[in-house]
Formats: structure tokens, C-alpha cells, sequence
């Protein structure tokens, strides 16, 4: 084994400019914006068993030449390779690990993006070239992530300590299946941030359409605390975003649901705590832009749930209801609906033990009296 591992070395060694100047070009066979490095060198060690080309203290430029701000910055980028294919003469990356990196995707006031780097025509390799890309996963390590929409006034920001994933590219379009823990520092839409703070667990595969502009989310998973999101749907962003996303909650409460909520939308029902079961799910279809808003839909409900705010001394117990939300026509506050049906509980009224049974049904009634708890 150390035999092999010297000898592999030894080749490497020899053969390291060669390496090199292929994946160079393979680089700009791929890619339409300029990468900078401050060294590339090839390795056995790095990514041991496999091959590796390390690119140091990476620069890359967005698509937009007027934005001086660099599309991606990272301290290493390891692109590693079997050592079959070296023996063979074939030089396919299998694998991409990017670490100590921030990448920064960004749209204009007039919606142009920075982040169309990779060549129209990339597809597989020729039979005739030596290099090529056969991705197996990518490897995100300690990568800080920005999103910033001026045109729509939005801005992101997460941090991968460890997100696996794996990529298929073609002409036509682009799969990528991704795996790991993210960590949401805001969602800004507008002046309100939601999801502060907030760890992710992520399961999700994406398909994007290169020549249709559109971007398919399969059945896809987010856990953030006890609460799981089961999230579906397409994003068409030809020209403007054209949504239709379903989404559905499991195993959430009303501080999970809060949490994910701006201050000034929480702050009022932030003492409140509960107990029981708890859903909700819906849809966001139509178009997201400056001048128009999507509508939205939204069902909740709950069973034998219980919720109590320490400040008043009051609860609910035995509650349930089913319920539902739209935006209306117009998607504004002033055409939204709330409804509520068949609502059902206990009013526990403080120390006095005074227990109000009472039942909201679609034709509205209400029946309470005075009981011992």
C-alpha cells in the first residue's frame, strides 16, 4: 500500500503541469467569466483516495461587467479525480469541495443576475477530450452564503458548516440533489426579516431548465427544531418570478411558527405557548415583482391543542379548529380573508378555576358557563 502510495505520488509529481494545464482549460471551456487563484497544485493527499486539483485563495468574477463585486471568494477549492481515469489518460472531475468561501448572488435594480457563468453550449465532454466533468457531490465547508435583489428589495443570508450535494449539467439542464445543515441568519423581503437565526436541516433536489429559465423544487424536506416542511413546486424567472410552491408543516407549534415570523408580526403573540397538535399548509402562486404581489393560500387547524399566555394567567385547553387564509383578489391586506370553523375549547380564566366551554361552528353560536376545573 505505501508502495502505491509513493508511487502514485511520484506520478503525480511528474506529471503535475500537464494536470494543470488541462484542467485550466477545462476551466475556460466551462466557464465565461474569468477565476483567479493564487497557486493550482495537484495533490494525492487532499482528497485521498482520490486525485485532487487544489485551486488557492479562488476569485470569481460575476456576469454583470459592471458589478465590481466578485461573484465568489473562497481560501481552497479541491477538484478531485479518480486515479483510474489518470492511469487511463481521462481526466474527469468526480467530486468539488469548496471551503472557507462566501459566495455573493446578486440582481440589479434592472434584474440582471451575476451568476451566469457557466458557457450556453456546456455539455459532456467530447470522446476526443481528455478532461471533463462527471460530478459525483459537492462539498460545501464553512461557505457563507449572500443573496441580494435590488429590483425586489430582498436580501439572503445563510452559512453551510458541512452541505453535501451532487450536480448533473447538460445543455439543457441542471439536477442538483443537496443534503446537510444550513444555518438561516435572515430572510429579508422588504423591511421585514424573517427566519433569524434559525438552523436548517435540508433534504431537496432542484432541476433547472437552462433554456426555459425554470427552476423545479422535487418533494423536498426542511426541519427547523420539531417542525418538519414537506416543500414543492416551480419557479419560472424568465422575466419576472412566476411562482406556484406548495408547501405543508408537521409536528409545529405556535413558538415554532413565531420564531420564523419578523419582531413586529411576533412581538404581540410571543408569550403565548401551546401544547398539542398543530398544522398548516398552502400555496404561493402567481407573480413576485415590484408591481405585483402572488396570492397566497393558506389552511391551519389544530386538535385537542392548548395554548397559555403567562401574562393574563389564562389558557385554552381542549381546543380545536380548522381555518384558512388568502390575500385575496387584489394580493393585499386590503382583500384578505380569515376564516375559522368549527372552533372548539375550554377558556381556563385564571386562578379562579372558572372553566367557559365554548363552540364556534359555520353558523355562529355560542354556549358558556361557569364549571370547577
Amino acid at each position: 500500500m505505501l508502495a502505491l502510495l509513493v508511487g502514485a505520488v511520484g506520478g503525480v509529481w511528474l506529471g503535475q503541469d500537464r494536470i494543470i494545464g488541462l484542467f485550466v482549460q477545462a476551466l475556460n471551456r466551462y466557464l465565461q467569466v474569468p477565476v483567479q487563484a493564487s497557486r493550482l497544485e495537484v495533490s494525492v493527499l487532499d482528497q485521498f483516495p482520490r486525485l485532487s486539483v487544489t485551486l488557492h485563495d479562488v476569485v470569481v468574477a460575476g456576469s454583470e461587467p459592471t458589478d465590481t463585486v466578485k461573484l465568489a471568494r473562497a481560501r481552497r477549492l479541491y477538484c478531485a479525480f479518480d486515479a483510474w481515469d489518470l492511469l487511463a489518460g481521462r481526466y474527469h472531475i468526480r467530486a468539488v469541495t469548496l471551503a472557507d468561501a462566501q459566495v455573493r448572488v446578486r440582481r440589479n435594480a434592472q434584474g440582471r443576475g451575476n451568476y451566469h457563468v457557466l458557457r450556453p453550449d456546456t455539455t459532456a465532454p467530447a470522446a476526443t477530450s481528455p478532461f471533463g466533468m462527471e460530478l459525483e457531490g459537492i462539498e460545501l465547508q464553512r461557505v457563507r452564503v449572500l443573496y441580494e435583489d435590488a429590483s425586489r428589495h430582498q436580501h439572503f443570508s445563510l452559512h453551510t458548516p458541512q452541505l453535501r450535494a451532487a450536480l448533473s449539467i447538460t445543455d439543457a439542464r441542471l439536477d442538483i440533489t443537496a443534503q446537510g445543515v444550513a444555518q438561516v441568519a435572515a430572510l429579508r423581503l422588504g423591511n421585514d426579516e424573517y427566519f433569524q437565526r434559525k438552523e436548517l436541516t435540508v433534504s431537496t433536489t432542484l432541476v433547472i431548465d437552462r433554456p426555459g429559465q425554470k427552476l423545479t423544487i422535487e418533494p423536498s424536506q426542511i426541519h427547523i427544531g420539531p417542525a418538519a416542511y414537506a416543500v414543492a413546486g416551480t419557479i419560472d424567472y424568465q422575466r419576472a418570478a412566476v411562482l406556484d410552491v406548495r408547501c405543508e408543516a408537521t409536528g409545529a407549534d405556535v413558538q415554532s411558527v413565531l420564531a420564523l415570523l419578523p419582531p413586529r408580526l411576533a412581538q404581540r403573540l410571543a408569550g403565548y405557548r401551546s401544547r398539542g397538535t398543530v398544522y398548516f399548509g398552502g400555496t404561493v402562486r402567481g407573480e413576485l415583482s415590484a408591481a405585483r404581489n402572488p396570492t397566497v393560500a393558506v389552511r391551519f387547524g389544530c386538535k385537542e391543542a392548548s395554548f397559555y399566555h403567562p401574562r393574563y394567567q389564562q389558557a385554552i385547553d381542549h381546543v380545536s379548529l380548522t381555518g384558512a387564509f388568502t390575500n385575496g383578489s387584489a394580493q393585499a391586506a386590503r382583500t384578505a380573508e380569515l376564516t375559522l370553523n368549527n372552533v372548539r375549547g375550554n377558556l381556563v380564566a385564571g386562578l379562579s378555576a372558572v372553566i367557559c366551554k365554548f363552540a364556534i361552528s359555520p353558523t355562529p353560536g355560542c354556549s358558556c358557563r361557569p364549571g370547577r376545573s
